[in-house]
């Protein structure tokens, strides 16, 4: 799983997001900066966000911002609740909302439907390995010429 957040993209994504957050509270509520820059669940920052504000309210203030209101109390929560819509409601309003997420699970998919690269790797690590190989390319298409595969 820490492949999915190894590069940064991710989690500068899910940051920003969370400092608009706090700018739009700040004035209203008893908050902290440091709060929200905490990228880890904390069960006191869920209860605030439900039981303080209230996942309706925080739905309506931050639907431009997040997919739901629970994407905004974790990053791993951030990028699970992108996974949802991108499967269940559909890749356009992830891309829109949530760039870099959108990014990053176009890309696992991709991957994951080359059946002949699932042929060729059936050791989770060849295949992780295989993943960053291609994220850190920059390019449209797998070169399997430059991927070192170690048994």
């Amino acid at each position: 799983r820490d492949k999915i957040y190894f590069d940064g993209d991710i989690s500068r994504e899910f940051l920003a997001k969370r400092i608009v957050l706090f700018n739009m509270l700040k004035d209203d509520y008893p908050v902290t900066k440091k709060q929200f820059l905490d990228i880890n669940f904390s069960q006191q920052f869920d209860d605030f966000v439900h039981k303080t504000i209230g996942y309706d309210n925080i739905g309506v203030l931050t639907s431009q911002i997040f997919m739901s209101p629970y994407g905004c109390t974790s990053l791993r929560e951030y990028f699970a609740n992108c996974f949802e819509h991108y499967f269940i409601e559909g890749p356009q309003e992830v891309q829109k909302v949530a760039p870099m997420a959108y990014k990053k699970i176009k890309l696992i998919k991709d991957i994951l439907e080359d059946q002949s690269i699932k042929k060729i790797f059936a050791n989770s690590k060849e295949f992780l390995r295989l993943v960053i190989e291609y994220n850190n390319s920059n390019s449209n298409s797998i070169n399997l010429n430059k991927i070192q595969i170690f048994a």
